[in-house]
């Protein structure tokens, strides 16, 4: 994995940072429900997983472009467009590789 420089923010409320550790548990075992894998397990294209993060946060369509970037967005919204879900993208790849 790249190192890449990143601005960090903190949360400064220790109630809300429990809410989101929380909100993250849940996402991370729905992840492991779809995929049928343990999340040391699962290949994941960043973009599809941040996408999904933001659907999960209820983040408005403004603010997952604003964290996906323009050319993220673009792929995401491709596969959007045919109603691919990440899990059966991922299950695909995963097929694939089996065979």
């Amino acid at each position: 994995m790249t190192n890449i420089p990143v601005e960090r923010t903190t949360l400064s409320d220790e109630t809300l940072r429990d809410q989101m550790a929380a909100q993250l548990a849940v996402f991370a075992e729905q992840l492991e429900t779809d995929l049928a894998a343990a999340l040391d397990r699962i290949d994941l294209n960043a973009a599809l997983l941040l996408g999904d993060l933001c659907e999960f946060l209820h983040l408005s369509e403004a603010q997952r472009r604003e964290v996906l970037g323009p050319q993220a967005s673009a792929f995401v919204d491709l596969l959007d467009a045919d109603r691919i879900t990440l899990p059966e993208v991922l299950l695909a790849v995963q097929q694939l590789d089996l065979a």
